[in-house]
């Protein structure tokens, strides 16, 4: 695994957001298939492409607790 960039991440009602220190990055909503807790992150399954792994340093339960709920309501 290699890590691309270290930053925030925001759940919005339409995105995930990772402003990261190199780039922003933003994911709809609509193109996640699922979300897979790890111990250490949340997994983001998207429609095409490559699923990235989002290393979180607490809560990664909570986030993808969040981000399943926010996909029922998209």
């Amino acid at each position: 695994m290699t890590q691309i960039d270290v930053g925030q991440l925001y759940l919005t009602n339409k995105r995930i957001l990772i402003v990261g220190r190199l780039k922003t990055t933003s994911i709809k909503l609509h193109t996640i298939s699922r979300v897979i807790a790890h111990k250490q992150g949340i997994e983001v399954g998207k429609l095409t492409g490559k699923s990235p792994l989002l290393l979180l340093k607490r809560d990664a339960d909570v986030a993808a607790i969040i981000c399943r709920r926010l996909l029922k309501e998209a």
